[in-house]
């Protein structure tokens, strides 16, 4: 959440949305409430204002703002209310995240962020043991992202006929998994590689 001034010169709180969904993705505004101006940066508890969500078909297509209400139930929860549409009626509940969370990005959800629970979770349905959870929930060296990213550029070329583009790729990647595997304590990863 956010304080800005709209277009308008009104002071709002914002709400951007942290994962996103099929119809409003990541990073867009999710609700926004206009504020008085004499309330500041400070809000009764209990208080209900008058909110605006922004909702869309598929795609973010002919996004648009519905009406709502939020009441502030504590410092770190905020209950909101549309007043149309198939969600009418149905409160949803916002509690602030907590900074010491461990947030994944998911690469193949539009970079949504996503929670360790919710990593868990897709791996066992996956079919991977919770005994292998925690070496694959463990954070990335930059190097490693680095090739897994000049992989996906290599075969993205390849894929699209370029080979003189793909072979840059494979070029600028090569040996970069090696690097961090000997920083990491050796062949541990290497042999992990193997047995998948």
């Amino acid at each position: 959440m956010t304080y800005r001034r709209s277009p308008h010169g009104l002071l709002e709180l914002v709400g951007t949305k942290l994962t996103g969904d099929p119809n409003v993705p990541a990073g867009e505004r999710s609700w926004a409430v206009a504020l008085q101006d004499e309330w500041g940066e400070s809000i009764e508890l209990g208080a209900t204002l008058d909110a605006r969500v922004q909702v869309a078909e598929a795609g973010f297509v002919n996004a648009h703002d519905v009406p709502a209400s939020i009441v502030v139930r504590s410092a770190s929860a905020l209950l909101l209310t549309l007043h149309e549409g198939s969600s009418a009626g149905s409160p949803l509940l916002f509690r602030r995240c907590s900074a010491s969370q461990l947030w994944f990005i998911d690469a193949f959800a539009r970079g949504q962020l996503v929670t360790a629970d919710a990593c868990r979770h897709v791996l066992s349905s996956a079919g991977l043991p919770p005994r292998r959870h925690a070496s694959t929930l463990t954070a990335a060296a930059p190097a490693r992202v680095w090739a897994r990213m000049c992989r996906n550029l290599m075969h993205y070329a390849r894929r699209e006929g370029d080979s003189e583009r793909a072979r840059f790729w494979e070029g600028v990647e090569c040996g970069l998994d090696e690097v961090v595997d000997e920083v990491e304590g050796g062949g541990e990863e290497q042999q992990r590689r193997v047995e998948d």
